[in-house]
């Protein structure tokens, strides 16, 4: 076989591999209720319209999703249904610039959400859940990362301390709630 055939086969076998295991990944439904009353969802720069706060959101739904296809049975469905955010640290004017703005954390601030959520089996039945569940980060990353996706370098920068609060919440939540029984 030449080089041009094994590169494509190589190819076709790697797409068959992707879609095969997103069928087979577990399914998040994340509902964003009354998302203009949240504490802090303030872009750090100026966006048209709400192009911010739609990009922000996809982060934190892929982010989820990702945790789910990790560590959910595949027939399982959670839904989500986030009632607040208050990211971590505060949005300033950069000095000497008008329009530039940047999102400043100190070492002490994490963020906070509230949700509620329903993990469902694939008859449709409640497995766990909760009517109301406040989550905060960690000033200290607990949680270990090899258990977690890994971010890339656009959504560390946009959702990071938000995924470790969410990794957090997951590990204790689906993982390993044994493990936060005894703390």
């Amino acid at each position: 076989m030449n080089i041009k055939a094994t590169h494509f086969f190589g190819i076709l076998l790697g797409l068959v591999f992707l879609f095969s295991t997103s069928a087979m990944a577990a399914t998040v439904e994340v509902n964003w209720k009354n998302p203009d009353k949240f504490t802090d969802v303030e872009a750090s720069y100026v966006s048209p319209g709400d192009e911010f706060i739609e990009l922000y959101f996809a982060r934190l739904e892929r982010h989820f999703q990702r945790l789910a296809t990790m560590h959910l049975p595949t027939d399982y469905t959670l839904e989500i249904e986030v009632t607040d955010i208050d990211r971590a640290g505060r949005v300033e004017a950069r000095p000497g610039a008008e329009r530039d703005r940047a999102r400043v954390v100190m070492g002490n601030e994490v963020p906070e959400m509230v949700l509620s959520y329903r993990l469902l089996n694939s008859a449709g039945e409640v497995v766990s859940s909760a009517p109301e569940a406040t989550i905060k980060g960690s000033v200290i990353r607990t949680e270990g990362r090899s258990r977690f996706p890994i971010l890339n370098r656009n959504d560390r920068g946009a959702i990071g301390p938000e995924a470790r609060m969410i990794n957090l919440w997951f590990l204790a939540t689906f993982i390993d709630p044994e493990a936060s029984d005894e703390e």
